[in-house]
């Protein structure tokens, strides 16, 4: 729902709506989540008390205090005056070049690599929220970055008392960083492999099936989507789900994202604008969901 819009069905002010516009969003979210009838499918429903409780802010003390430690450690990079060497698989911006190895070499404040490329507060706290409610026994991540996003996954895993966590990073010293982060927070349930996920994928995921919630964050060009997906399934746990971030990221991550909604393997969809989850399953496919958070 775009901000015309919103201006049409409720008579708002169009320069309050475009101010409070990401919190409009949340509410019509929030309304229609709790609108929807329970699915006979439990990981349906549990990921939709996931979206619900994040939406409502829902947490428990013990919670809050796992979440405030990971927004800490993310103040601390963010005022990070050092620069590190990135070495990048993923997309190209622009003119870049890519060496014979196909990476893409720059050096690179942290704090930037924080800001521009780490999972932000909501959505790393909604990650947190549906590990928590899928209890998950076996994780895998691509684009581990400075590890925020690991950090919310394997923090949901300490408190829900199992699970471990596999993440991929393509940058050596990004993926230093990473590991830092899960040190500064007690968390012993994480491994990082580094290099181009060409030749770290597949290890991961015959180290980790079967695999409960496999979320990428990593090539965002729309065949390494696709083959990342193909590559992934067969290694997936039979009620397995997949996050996808960025889905409107570019046309190339709609694109992809849709041929996943539309894929006879996937029972149901849910399109969150930033987030796509996707639920394994066999039977009749489940009508999408879209809620444009």
């Amino acid at each position: 729902m775009n901000t015309r819009t919103i201006v049409r069905l409720f008579g708002l002010p169009v320069r309050l709506v475009k101010h409070q516009e990401a919190h409009i969003r949340a509410l019509l979210a929030g309304r229609k989540l709790r609108q929807l009838p329970i699915h006979e499918c439990e990981s349906l429903t549990l990921v939709r008390e996931a979206l619900i409780e994040t939406l409502d802010n829902f947490f428990s003390r013990e919670e809050r205090a796992y979440l405030n430690h990971i927004e800490l450690r993310r103040s601390q990079l963010l005022r990070s005056k050092k620069w590190i060497d990135d070495v990048n698989y993923g997309y190209a911006k622009g003119r870049q070049r890519r060496s014979l190895d196909g990476a893409i070499r720059s050096t690179k404040k942290v704090a930037d690599v924080c800001r521009d490329s780490s999972i932000p507060p909501f959505w790393g706290r909604m990650l947190f929220k549906l590990v928590r409610k899928l209890k998950p026994v076996s994780c895998v991540e691509l684009g581990t970055c400075v590890g925020l996003s690991a950090a919310y996954q394997a923090s949901a895993l300490s408190l829900n008392g199992k699970g471990f966590l596999r993440t991929l990073e393509g940058s050596p010293e990004i993926a230093g960083i990473a590991r830092t982060t899960c040190k500064s927070l007690n968390l012993d349930n994480v491994s990082i492999s580094e290099g181009a996920f060409a030749t770290t994928l597949l290890d991961v995921l015959n180290r980790s099936s079967p695999i409960d919630l496999f979320f990428n964050d990593g090539d965002h060009h729309h065949d390494a989507v696709m083959r990342i997906f193909e590559d992934s399934l067969s290694y997936l746990a039979p009620r397995g789900i997949i996050v996808c971030d960025d889905v409107s990221w570019s046309t190339e991550m709609r694109r992809a994202w849709i041929e996943i909604e539309e894929d006879h393997r996937i029972s149901a969809t849910l399109d969150l604008r930033r987030f796509g989850i996707a639920l394994l399953g066999t039977g009749m496919k489940a009508e999408a969901i879209r809620l444009p958070l």
